[in-house]
């Protein structure tokens, strides 16, 4: 019984400066693909990102398992390898599912079937998943906008609320990469072909800012305001239209705007 003891004791010691040692061996191999100089070409991110694959498969309850597998994908993604990332992607979701980086990739996964693999339902899922969630560059929201805008009008879905929503997100994209004139067009014809969705006021009042703010249209944008007070009489929305065009506020320059706020500001209003 005493030797049978030992013999186990021994035998997990043996197993743990095994274990210890692959580690440690692994970590100075990806040291070293790190501070190489082939580390920034494709076969350089490659290499590493098998290696980092391989620390992760080995120690997935590891510190560093997480952030290796984040540069995995990234290091797939930006060499190409669209299939193999979205392998990655999948683990790394069904791994850890509430990092800081998990909708960045969620956008890089909207970026390959929008761009590469040419799957706009796919695309379109993830770019709405990813709306207020993470911030896209202004080449990411124009890219996003497009792809939203054009699943519309080939979408076949019958999900009245789902398409409102997506054509909500691609005017709201359009906006953000400041194309506003597209921005507006999306605005109204969210407002226009879905006259019960909760935002429909929202889009209005949305499109007449921007043609007031950004585009400088002030009758375009007293047209609006009008059309949202005429359809959505109830609607907050329609409430500060109404206000907006009896004060004549879009008429007023910057600085007759900034201290008609005010006076309303300080007269508690």
């Amino acid at each position: 019984m005493r030797i049978s003891k030992i013999f186990f004791c021994f035998l997990a010691i043996v197993i743990i400066v095994s274990c210890t040692s692959k580690k440690e061996r692994l970590e100075k191999e990806i040291f070293d693909l790190e501070i190489s100089d082939s580390s920034s070409s494709p076969k350089g991110m490659n290499e590493l990102a098998d290696k980092y694959i391989l620390y992760f498969k080995n120690f997935p309850k590891d510190t560093l398992s997480e952030k290796y597998l984040y540069k995995a994908f990234m290091f797939k993604y930006l060499t190409s390898h669209w299939n193999e990332a979205l392998q990655l992607a999948d683990e790394y979701k069904n791994t850890y599912s509430q990092t800081e980086n998990l909708y960045n990739i969620y956008l890089k996964k909207a970026r390959i079937y929008n761009e590469n693999i040419k799957n706009a339902d796919s695309a379109t899922y993830y770019f709405m998943i990813c709306d207020g969630k993470i911030k896209f560059s202004t080449h990411e929201y124009r890219q996003a906008a497009i792809a939203l805008e054009n699943w519309l009008k080939t979408s076949n879905i019958n999900d009245s609320a789902k398409l409102a929503n997506v054509s909500f997100t691609s005017a709201k994209y359009y906006q953000l990469c400041t194309d506003y004139e597209k921005s507006v067009k999306m605005y109204e014809e969210t407002a226009t072909r879905f006259t019960k969705y909760d935002k429909s006021p929202q889009a209005l009042s949305t499109a007449a800012f921007v043609c007031w703010n950004e585009l400088k249209q002030l009758q375009k944008a007293k047209e609006y305001y009008e059309l949202l007070i005429k359809k959505y009489p109830e609607s907050q929305a329609a409430k500060e239209a109404k206000v907006i065009l009896k004060e004549n506020l879009l008429q007023k320059t910057d600085e007759e705007l900034a201290e008609y706020l005010l006076k309303k500001s300080n007269s508690g209003i």
